[in-house]
């Protein structure tokens, strides 16, 4: 970053700086932060001397080291850094989401803390899932109703359906947007390699790109039907309430 830059200024007007999931972030990391600020604001104090909140949970986001021990993990967190005897620690004890479910937010606990019962003839680390957690029947009618298309849109906007994969999630989307009354529109998406070798072109024609869906990516193909809840991946027009989330 360059002191001139637009960006410095900012960083050096702002009287709050906030790192959300600072879990993720590797020592270096915050040594590269630490030692731009001070740079940046001329102090040598920790970050610069300005005040900095960083918030996060080290049982959830755990930064990731590619092919990296436990170990290598340990040795990389921020909780390694010298900085980090410079914040002031403050632990939240009451979980909000989970408010007034005292039973599923001890079974939550159990599991990030590791205390949970072995079973025999299973991996150690295996999870038995409470069975009223359990959804035998069909999912998109246990979570939706079979009133899938009777419901006003804020009702609908109340529940969600995770998977633990982007090929997953297509699926039951495709299988939602099939249950809804109404025509189906299909949008496309235009994908092209932008390069100077010759050989990207023909290594890469468009059709192979339009076989992908990379992560934070709509599929090429997006089929949509009038009440559909559509999520934005980012913010699109502000001002009109096209935002990411």
């Amino acid at each position: 970053m360059r002191p001139a830059s637009s960006e410095a200024d900012k960083l050096r007007q702002a009287v709050l700086i906030i790192i959300d999931e600072i879990t993720m972030l590797t020592k270096d990391g915050l040594r590269c932060i630490d030692s731009l600020l001070r740079d940046l604001m001329n102090n040598d104090k920790p970050f610069g001397g300005k005040v900095i909140i960083i918030g996060g949970d080290f049982r959830q986001t755990l930064l990731v080291v590619p092919r990296g021990t436990r170990a290598d993990v340990i040795e990389s967190c921020i909780k390694s850094s010298p900085l980090w005897s410079k914040f002031t620690h403050l632990s939240l004890t009451t979980n909000i989401r989970c408010a007034g479910q005292t039973e599923h937010n001890m079974w939550l606990l159990n599991i990030v803390s590791g205390n949970f019962p072995e079973f025999s003839g299973l991996p150690c680390d295996s999870i038995e899932i409470p069975q009223k957690m359990v959804v035998e029947e069909n999912l998109i009618e246990a979570i939706y109703s079979e009133y899938l298309n009777d419901m006003e849109v804020e009702q609908l906007a109340k529940s969600v359906i995770l998977a633990p994969t982007n090929k997953k999630t297509l699926e039951m989307n495709r299988s939602i947007i099939a249950k809804l009354q109404g025509e189906t529109h299909t949008f496309y998406s235009s994908d092209s390699i932008i390069s100077k070798v010759q050989n990207d072109l023909q290594n890469y024609p468009p059709e192979f790109l339009l076989d992908l869906t990379s992560s934070g990516m709509p599929p090429h193909s997006l089929m949509l039907k009038k009440g559909a809840i559509v999520m934005l991946f980012r913010n699109l027009n502000p001002k009109q309430g096209l935002c990411n989330g």
